[in-house]
């Protein structure tokens, strides 16, 4: 399975949610090449050096590393030995 993951931040005059969308369109255009599966985009997580404003979505990077363990371990128990983590 692809998982797809990015911060949703201000970026000066491009859109909100870039660093989400290109790993989402990654993870769909793989998928379909491997015949595998993708996630729907996990808007996540620490967005480094952004100024908050807002648009911009802001956990700590100690809570967002969590986040994507007990999301790992529940795809390994739902049977999804390989995960591609898409950044």
């Amino acid at each position: 399975v692809f998982i797809p993951v990015g911060a949703v931040e201000t970026n000066g005059i491009l859109p909100s949610g870039r660093d989400y969308v290109y790993p989402l369109a990654y993870a769909m255009m793989l998928a379909e090449q491997t015949d595998s599966l993708y996630m729907p985009g996990l808007i996540w997580s620490y967005p480094g050096t952004t100024v908050m404003a807002p648009s911009t979505i802001y956990m700590s990077p100690t809570a967002g590393l969590a986040y994507l363990k007990v999301l790992a371990r529940s795809l390994l128990r739902q049977g999804f030995r390989r995960q591609v983590w898409i950044s």
